[in-house]
């Protein structure tokens, strides 16, 4: 299991002010996910697939989709090594 990593800064906006020290805590957090599932649905699928498979080919996926299963910062073939010895 991993954090799904995401920078933890907002700027203040029309959708509201920046949040405070105790509200940042909580906007910052994701679950943690199982390596290989990319939509953390706590099953590595062919939907993670689909969803590295995208990112690789550089189209739009959801926010909450994290395909770099390796943490790396980049998402390549060893995340999807990754997916496939998690299956």
């Amino acid at each position: 299991m991993y954090a799904n990593p995401i920078k933890c800064s907002r700027e203040a906006s029309i959708a509201g002010p920046t949040p405070g020290t105790v509200d940042q805590g909580a906007y910052c957090q994701r679950p943690l996910r199982s390596k290989g599932d990319a939509d953390g649905n706590g099953v590595v699928d062919q939907n993670d697939y689909a969803i590295y498979l995208r990112a690789v080919l550089g189209a739009p996926i959801a926010a909450a989709a994290n395909p770099d299963f390796n943490g790396d910062g980049a998402v390549s073939p060893a995340d999807l090594l990754i997916w496939k010895h998690a299956r």
